[in-house]
């Protein structure tokens, strides 16, 4: 019959200490590997039924040599100068042209809005091929050009050359482009003999 034999081991104080990343598993592995196998002495040493008690074990502690570090990115928001769709359509630029004062006079401060508007629109028409120019367009055009006779508002304007429009028998000076968003107005023949005569009092007073 074989001879048998039993082993029964008993750890007291048994600390097992591991520090690293994932980079380091085959390292540790071969360490805890190295330090269970030598709890074990050489089956031919072995008695059975002897405890083997072994209280120097080395406590192990592993250190990563390299960790790695999270790489930060800095994320810039990125800007962009291109305007909304939105804004582009609602962006208005003034009327630009030579203006000669000697031809067209300038527009007085005591001239009421509509005046100044029909003026204006009638030399914008001569000078810049432009018939045609929302409220907003005017008062843009005229306070880039004509500050010093007095800014005009563009809610004034409107309401002033709707009431130029003619009615209760009265004259139109202005139609109005209602097909454009926002709507457009320009001189009507009475208009321009209008502006006509304004020139001419301009002229008179330079």
């Amino acid at each position: 019959m074989a001879n048998k034999f039993k082993v029964k081991l008993k750890v007291t104080g048994f600390e097992l200490e591991i520090e690293g990343s994932r980079e380091d598993v085959p390292l540790m592995a071969q360490a805890v590997g190295q330090q269970m196998s030598g709890l074990l002495l050489p089956a031919s040493g072995i008695a059975e039924g002897e405890i083997i008690e072994d209280k120097t074990l080395p406590q192990v502690t592993l250190e990563s040599q390299s960790k790695p570090q999270r790489k930060q990115v800095n994320r810039r928001r990125s800007t962009t100068s291109a305007k909304s769709a939105s804004s582009r359509k609602n962006s208005v630029v003034a009327i630009d042209w030579k203006h000669d004062s000697m031809k067209w006079g300038i527009p007085q401060q005591d001239w009421t809005t509509a005046n100044k508007s029909i003026w204006l629109l009638y030399v914008v028409s001569k000078e810049a091929g432009v018939s045609e120019l929302t409220g907003r367009e005017i008062s843009t055009t005229f306070n880039k050009h004509f500050r010093q006779s007095g800014q005009l508002k563009t809610g004034y304007i409107n309401r002033d050359l709707g009431k130029a429009k003619g009615s209760n028998g009265k004259v139109a000076l202005v139609s109005e482009d209602a097909t454009k968003n926002p709507s457009a107005w320009f001189l009507t023949q009475e208009g321009e003999k209008r502006a006509q005569e304004l020139i001419s009092k301009a002229l008179e007073q330079s």
